[in-house]
C-alpha cells in the first residue's frame, strides 16, 4: 500500500458518531465520560474504539477549555489517570485504545479481551498482531498496516470528537503521543494540520539510521514509516527522547526532528526512562501552555556547525533566559542504549552556545536550559545529535 491511498481523507475529517459504552459497566469511571468513538470503516462498516473523555472541574474560560488528544504507546489502553491529570493541568482529554481492546489495566495487552466492533473484528483479526512472538514477515507487515490505518484514524476522529463539543476551544486543541503513539502521532500530525499543536515523545522516524538492536528498526521499510510524512507536516511539534532509549535511537530521532518543517523545539534528556509517564512530563504542559493559556515557550536551538573541535549551535529562542548550557557527549559506540553518556559545562551568550568536544567522542549535541529540575528531571532545549560513529549510529 501507498502512503497516499491509506486514508479516505473525507471520513478522516468528519465528525464522528459517539456511543454509550453502558454495556460495559465495569469501566465507567466516576467524573469520566466513558464512550464508544467511531473510527474508520471497512467494506461500509463502523468500527468503535473504547474512549474516555472529561472536562476540568469549575467554569470553562473565555471561549471554551483548550484540550488535549492522548494517543498511547506499546501495551498501553485509555489511560482514565492521563485524563484527569490534564484536567487537574486545566485541560479537556479524551483517550482512546487503538488497540481494539477494553481499558483492562490490569492485563498485559496481549490478555485484554476485543471490543466486539472494533476494527480487529471487522479486520477478520482475532487479536492485534504479536510480532515479537511470531517474527516480522509479510503477514505481520500487512496486519500492522491495518493497525496504523485504523489507530491514526482514531486520532483524528477522538480530535474532531473534541472539536465539537460546546465546552471547548477548537483553536486550542493538541496531541501527546507517547512511543508508538509518538511514532503514530508523527502520522497524524502530518495528516492534522487543525491540531494547534503536538508533542511527541520518544517515537520518530527514520528508524532505518537506528542500529538492528533497537525494536523499531524492523519497521523502517513499511509504506507508514514517519519519514514519509513528516516533510509535509505544519503542526508545531515538541520532540522528546532520551540518550539511551530502547526503541528509539538519537541518530533517528534527530532526523527525524530535522526532516519535520514544523519542529519547533527538541528535548534530548540524558538517561530519560521510557514509560507511559511521560503522558505527564511538565515539558509537555509548559509546551501546551505555550499556545493555549499564554505561557512563556520552551527555549529552542538551530542547527549545529562544527569548527574543528568546536561546537556551536544558535540560540533561537531564549525561553525564561538561558541559565546553563551542557556539552552532552559519549566516547561510547555500539549499541546505543548500552552508551555512558557524560557532560561538560558549555559557554553561551545571547546569541549561541559553544563547547570543544573531548578527545575520542563519537556523539555529542548541545544542552541549554532555562528552568530548574521539573518533575524528576531537567528538560533541555537540544542542538541536532552529531555522531562520529562509522555505523551512524
Amino acid at each position: 500500500m501507498d502512503s497516499k491511498d491509506a486514508w479516505n481523507s473525507q471520513e478522516l475529517f468528519s465528525s464522528p458518531e459517539i456511543r454509550s459504552a453502558e454495556d460495559f459497566q465495569r469501566f465507567t469511571l466516576p467524573g469520566l465520560q466513558s464512550l464508544l468513538l467511531q473510527g474508520q470503516t471497512v467494506a461500509g462498516r463502523s468500527t468503535w474504539a473504547y474512549a474516555y473523555y472529561s472536562l476540568p472541574d469549575g467554569v470553562a474560560p473565555s471561549g471554551g477549555w483548550p484540550a488535549v488528544v492522548l494517543f498511547h504507546g506499546g501495551g498501553g489502553t485509555a489511560f482514565a489517570k492521563y485524563v484527569q491529570h490534564w484536567n487537574r493541568w486545566g485541560y479537556a482529554a479524551i483517550a482512546f485504545d487503538h488497540y481494539g481492546k477494553l481499558p483492562e489495566t490490569d492485563k498485559l495487552q496481549a490478555e485484554r479481551a476485543a471490543l466486539p466492533e472494533s476494527w480487529l473484528a471487522a479486520e477478520g483479526l482475532d487479536s492485534f498482531p504479536q510480532d515479537w512472538q511470531k517474527g516480522w514477515n509479510q503477514q505481520a507487515s500487512q496486519e500492522y498496516g491495518k493497525w496504523v490505518r485504523h489507530a491514526v484514524a482514531l486520532c483524528l476522529k477522538a480530535h474532531s470528537f473534541l472539536r465539537i463539543q460546546t465546552q471547548i476551544n477548537p483553536e486550542k486543541i493538541g496531541m501527546i503521543g507517547v512511543s508508538w503513539g509518538g511514532v503514530l502521532g508523527a502520522i497524524a500530525a502530518a495528516l492534522d494540520p487543525r491540531l494547534k499543536f503536538a508533542v511527541l515523545n520518544y517515537g520518530c522516524g527514520f528508524n532505518d539510521l537506528a542500529g538492528p538492536d533497537l525494536g523499531f528498526h524492523k519497521y523502517a521499510r513499511e509504506w507508514w514509516e514517519p519519514k514519509h510524512f513528516l516533510p509535509q507536516c505544519q503542526v508545531p511539534l515538541l520532540w522528546i527522547n532520551g540518550t539511551n532509549d530502547l526503541s528509539f535511537a538519537p541518530s533517528s530521532w534527530s532526523r527525524s526532528v530535522s526532516a519535520a518543517p514544523s519542529s519547533d523545539a527538541a528535548a534530548l534528556v540524558p538517561a530519560l526512562e521510557h514509560s507511559h509517564g511521560a503522558f505527564a512530563f511538565p515539558w509537555a504542559k509548559r509546551y501546551a501552555d505555550s499556545f493555549c493559556s499564554g505561557g512563556t515557550a520552551v527555549p529552542k536551538l538551530g542547527s549545529s556547525s562544527l569548527n574543528g573541535e568546536v561546537i556551536s549551535a544558535p540560540i533561537l529562542r531564549p525561553g525564561r533566559g538561558i541559565l546553563r548550557a551542557e556539552l552532552e557527549y559519549t566516547l561510547d559506540s555500539g549499541p546505543t542504549p548500552q552508551r555512558r553518556w557524560q557532560a561538560i559545562p558549555a559557554e553561551f551568550d545571547r546569541e549561541s552556545v559553544r563547547a570543544v568536544i573531548p578527545s575520542g567522542t563519537v556523539a555529542c549535541y548541545l544542552n541549554v536550559y532555562d528552568d530548574a529540575e521539573q518533575g524528576g528531571w531537567n528538560w533541555p532545549a537540544s542542538s541536532d545529535y552529531i555522531t562520529r560513529d562509522p555505523n551512524g549510529y
